[in-house]
């Protein structure tokens, strides 16, 4: 059997078609496309399907994981101007309702927790795993996402929430400085204004208006930002390649702050099963994260800090870990 599975975030909509046999997959073709280039999910699709050769009778079902809520069958993306329905892409597909599911970007990780090979996992804090406790994830990339998984009888169930727009709650002088440079912007201050790639760009632009002894900004990443590229990239690329101060300085910032929101969904579901960090910046930081800025902030905890101790971190490298989670849940539609 063939199915067809998704993630579709706020930057990239990767595809994938795989067959399965005797619970064994093959993937039969696989792509990534840039969402912004597209007018929908459904024309994304369309001309995956094209360049994949394969007949659309062929494919059984379809799981599309999504970033944001999905109500009804539906969702209108958070980070992108699309609406998706179910309907839609069972139209689109040629299949029956019942074939075809939108889940929750999330909840496609935390099905595809199982598939990740240990060489794809970076342990950042060392813990006895306790096998009946629940796992959390937490993940920044265009957004913040965060989510629960638990396991009962070999069943996996995943609760996806959008805990990534909770209220920024800033631990220092650096951070309350940030949070009242961004409150003029905007009326509320959550964690996605910060905790992820265009929220990086915000901490950027703080530390441009708020240099350490009149350190001037680099003449040549001021440039090449207006050039309209990821500014996000741009600015790691000049503090991890070029050791441009500034850079350095909004990178330190955002690893502190992942550090402490990561701690805070640890505190909130005490994850002793683990607690991974997902998404797409995580390993590009890889060296940042483990140099140990990440883990003091999410150990500092007051009086809940020795407790912090005893929960089990790791960064998920594969970045496709949602879109295996989304071709297991488009697997268990062909079982029902």
């Amino acid at each position: 059997m063939i199915v067809l599975a998704g993630d579709v975030g706020g930057t990239n909509a990767r595809l994938q078609l795989t067959e399965y046999s005797h619970k064994k997959a093959k993937v039969i073709f696989a792509k990534k496309y840039l969402a912004v280039d597209f007018k929908s999910l459904a024309a994304i699709i369309e001309k995956f399907l094209l360049e994949s050769a394969v007949d659309k009778p062929l494919i059984q079902t379809a799981c599309i994981a999504v970033a944001g809520p999905v109500k009804n069958g539906a969702i209108e993306l958070t980070n992108l101007p699309w609406g998706v329905t179910e309907a839609e892409l069972s139209e689109v597909l040629c299949l029956e309702h019942s074939k075809v599911k939108l889940i929750n970007d999330f909840a496609s990780i935390g099905y595809g927790l199982d598939s990740i090979e240990s060489k794809d996992l970076i342990t950042l804090q060392n813990a006895p795993i306790e096998d009946d406790a629940p796992i959390a994830m937490v993940g920044a990339g265009t957004g913040i996402g965060m989510g629960i998984v638990t396991k009962h009888n070999g069943q996996t169930f995943v609760y996806p929430s959008e805990g990534g727009h909770q209220d920024f709650a800033p631990v220092d002088d650096e951070q309350i400085g940030l949070f009242q440079f961004l409150k003029k912007k905007f009326h509320r201050v959550s964690i996605e204004r910060i905790c992820c790639g265009p929220g990086l760009v915000n901490i950027y632009k703080y530390v441009v208006a708020n240099p350490l002894y009149n350190q001037p900004e680099s003449p040549e990443l001021r440039r090449d930002m207006h050039k309209g590229e990821d500014q996000a990239h741009l600015i790691t690329q000049y503090a991890l390649e070029k050791g441009d101060p500034m850079a350095l300085r909004a990178v330190d910032i955002f690893i502190r702050v992942y550090g402490a929101v990561a701690g805070n969904m640890a505190l909130t579901t005490l994850p002793k099963r683990g607690l991974y960090i997902v998404g797409g910046i995580a390993p590009k930081l890889i060296k940042e994260m483990q140099d140990g800025r990440f883990i003091k902030t999410f150990q500092d905890k007051g009086r809940m800090s020795g407790l912090m101790k005893e929960i089990p971190v790791f960064v998920v490298m594969d970045t496709d870990v949602g879109l295996k989670g989304a071709s297991t849940c488009a697997l268990s539609l062909c079982e029902k």
